[in-house]
């Protein structure tokens, strides 16, 4: 009796339109920020990679020129300093749009160099970069409103909230079992988002992503 009122719950959700488009958007913006997100690092990575062959270039050509001259050679050469991305880099960006991930610097004025950066453009750096983190922090949340904003309300303006109580005295238990059903589907599409990541983006399975994995649960209990 219980399986067939889940099965019944599942079928009068999918068949609801908004549902549906609550789960596509979810899904399209999670395959996006995992598109996205990679790509934004790959970027960065390529452009770590030819400063750091660049960098070999120039010491060598400073060396051939200055020869023994370790003053000349410190003073005139550039020492490229990167923050190199780890692999969880591609699933959370954070602040590596506007803090600077890649500097070169010389032994000269070396602490206004700390602060130097790439020009930008402002109105990118408002909106941010979007990632499969801006995903679960932003969007899960307000499809999670979306699906149970009127889980009662719906029954009270459609009669079917009157019929209820007087035909059971267990009206509230129909209502737990519609925002059950719910949370699963939440937490399959996360579920799903996950593992997409993990073969996309190449995550390692190791306690960063246990630990991933709860805060995410959690957060989206509590939403």
């Amino acid at each position: 009796m219980r399986n067939s009122i889940y099965k019944l719950e599942f079928k009068l959700f999918f068949r609801n339109p908004s549902s549906l488009i609550g789960i596509a958007v979810l899904l399209l913006s999670g395959f996006i920020g995992l598109y996205l997100g990679k790509t934004f690092i790959q970027k960065q990575e390529l452009v770590i990679e030819k400063a750091s062959a660049l960098q070999k270039k120039n010491t060598l050509t400073n060396v051939e020129h200055f020869g023994d001259e370790l003053g000349l050679l410190l003073f005139h050469n550039k020492f490229s300093i990167a923050n190199v991305p780890n692999p969880w880099a591609a699933f959370a960006n954070g602040q590596r749009d506007v803090n600077p991930y890649l500097i070169s610097v010389t032994m000269l004025g070396l602490e206004g160099q700390i602060y130097d950066t790439d020009i930008n453009n402002p109105v990118t750096l408002l909106l941010g970069n979007m990632d499969l983190s801006f995903v679960f922090i932003f969007l899960f949340p307000l499809v999670i409103i979306a699906f149970n904003y009127n889980l009662l309300s719906a029954q009270k303006e459609s009669g079917v909230w009157s019929l209820l109580r007087s035909q059971s005295d267990k009206s509230l238990g129909i209502i737990w079992k519609k925002m059950l059903v719910r949370i699963a589907v939440i937490f399959s599409v996360a579920f799903l988002s996950i593992i997409s990541a993990i073969i996309y983006l190449g995550l390692p399975i190791d306690f960063t992503l246990a630990i991933t994995c709860i805060l995410i649960i959690l957060y989206l209990k509590l939403s």
